[in-house]
């Protein structure tokens, strides 16, 4: 059972949090940029070791300041802000995808209260990895490519409901290949999306221009 609060930080900004388990304390950092807390089942793992921080990020699911500011110094910050909400000294970063990339930015501006790092399916420094990618996805996809390509060419905005499910499954179940039912895994995540929350395409705009600036529009990744 998580512990679930609303964590304010200094300019306003209200961070949804989820805290559970007992031992020393591990924040867990979702991916997007613009996405929400899915991480419950990794918490779950660790829960009977280690106390265990989610949080959505800035302007996002459950968390408010939709205008932002969406930079990673502010997204370092407010980690660090959570952490001494908590009352921590230290504590060991561990992101998914976008996430990974956080919190590997966080160790090196806090080298002095990170007590390790989990890089979990991160992309690595720079550009060097997307032609590779978007080859494999395209493969991965197959006859499903046409239609991700339709999808994406709707403005963010304004896709209806159901056509951001599509899309963001579409995307998504490349990553779980080559593991069986990929459309269920990834509609496994979709179903951890807040009740009326929204992907938040502008922090994902400006995060993702600040670490990668050639990279344009949603990435196919959490």
């Amino acid at each position: 059972m998580s512990n679930i609060a609303v964590v304010r930080l200094r300019d306003g900004c209200g961070l949804w949090t989820a805290v559970s388990g007992t031992g020393p304390p591990v924040v867990c950092l979702h991916g997007g940029p613009g996405l929400w807390d899915y991480l419950a089942p990794l918490a779950a793992l660790l829960d009977d070791t280690f106390t265990v921080v989610r949080f959505d990020q800035r302007g996002c699911g459950r968390s408010t300041a939709d205008g932002g500011p969406f930079t990673i110094e502010q997204a370092v910050e407010d980690m660090d802000e959570v952490r001494a909400a908590f009352g921590f000294g230290r504590w060991a970063v561990a992101g998914h995808s976008w996430g990974a990339e956080l919190a590997l930015r966080y160790a090196a501006r806090h080298p002095g209260r990170t007590t390790a790092v989990a890089y979990i399916a991160g992309v690595g420094a720079g550009n060097g990895f997307q032609d590779a990618f978007a080859a494999e996805q395209g493969r991965r996809l197959g006859p499903h490519r046409t239609r991700l390509s339709e999808l994406s060419a709707i403005p963010a905005g304004e896709r209806t409901l159901a056509e951001e499910r599509e899309w963001c499954v579409l995307q998504w179940s490349t990553d779980f290949a080559p593991v069986s039912d990929t459309t269920g895994h990834a509609m496994a995540l979709w179903e951890t999306r807040p009740p009326g929350a929204a992907i938040n395409t502008t922090a994902h705009r400006n995060c993702a221009a600040t670490v990668r600036p050639r990279i344009s529009g949603w990435p196919p990744r959490a």
